[in-house]
């Protein structure tokens, strides 16, 4: 269900298993004997139905969620799981509170609740095992740095076509940025690159070509460790690392602009809804012509915040 190898969470446990063999061996044993007094044709539609009741049990579907024993929450996912299966497209949203506003390197907003909002929409089809499609995004930040009233900063409208072959993802986006306090915009092009093997290497770049006409990169390391007591996946820890690099973008010279190390711990509240608390400490790799009191580069920066997202 969500991005990053955290859908499905759950295993399934012994018990399920056991009684996933025994209906196999129910099955086995059952369809020679209804086979005596049935013909063929009547005993085929029984074994697709016997074969799709074992699946369900192997399945596992009642994985363990920290919440699914509410009722409601129980309903909601199934009312999602409805959707995701009637639905050619895929939505998404997320929610996050951070103590600092991190962006290419540079600390944006601090000293207050930084509210960042992401709501996606995405369709796709799969042509062996080629699959490309087209989505669109659209991001918020709202801040109360340095004691204001709640304010929106930045707004973000990006157009991007994830495609993926075998273990290669690229997803190129076109994206106009909002910039709410100078009341203006400008456009970025850009493009990930994403390898699914261990470490998940990443390669992000964006160039902006209206008003800064420089570009930014950045390489990023992830994985995600399951945390599974009894053989059931409670919870997913990924550490992570990145690196950024500006080329004539915020600075007057191509430079690198900073390490960030990551430590996130994501628990599923139901299968199609988690919460994630996530704590990061980056290392200013540059400098800027900026007041000590609007200086948004910092020797070590630790930071941290909670993130809940939705998707099916």
């Amino acid at each position: 269900m969500f991005r990053e190898g955290q859908g499905g969470y759950g295993k399934r446990g012994t018990m399920r298993w056991n009684l996933g063999a025994g209906m196999v061996l129910c099955s086995v044993v059952a369809v020679p004997f209804a086979g005596r007094a049935q013909s063929y044709i009547d005993v085929e539609p029984q074994e697709e139905e016997i074969k799709e009741e074992v699946e369900k049990v192997s399945e596992g579907k009642e994985r363990f969620c920290l919440m699914n024993h509410i009722p409601l929450l129980q309903r909601t996912d199934r009312v999602m799981d409805h959707i995701e299966e009637i639905s050619p497209l895929k939505f998404g949203a997320e929610s996050r509170f951070e103590s600092n506003w991190l962006s290419e390197g540079g600390d944006w907003a601090k000293n207050g609740v930084q509210i960042e909002q992401t709501y996606f929409t995405e369709y796709t089809r799969s042509f062996g095992e080629f699959s490309g499609g087209a989505g669109f995004e659209y991001f918020q930040i709202d801040s109360t740095w340095k004691g204001m009233k709640p304010s929106t900063m930045e707004r973000d409208f990006t157009v991007y076509a994830p495609l993926s072959w075998k273990i290669f993802s690229l997803e190129p986006f076109w994206k106009y940025i909002y910039l709410d306090d100078r009341r203006r915009g400008f456009d970025e092009i850009g493009s990930e690159f994403t390898l699914d093997v261990p470490l998940k290497p990443t390669f992000y770049w964006n160039h902006d070509f209206s008003i800064y006409t420089g570009t930014y990169y950045e390489w990023s390391i992830s994985h995600d460790i399951d945390i599974a007591p009894n053989g059931e996946r409670i919870a997913v820890f990924t550490p992570s690392m990145a690196m950024g690099l500006d080329a004539h973008k915020y600075q007057a010279h191509t430079t690198l602009t900073h390490i960030d190390w990551g430590l996130e711990l994501t628990f599923p509240l139901i299968r199609h809804i988690a919460v994630t608390g996530m704590l990061h400490f980056t290392k200013s790799l540059a400098h800027g012509d900026y007041s000590p009191e609007n200086d948004v580069f910092h020797d070590i920066l630790p930071w941290g915040g909670l993130k809940l997202s939705m998707e099916f």
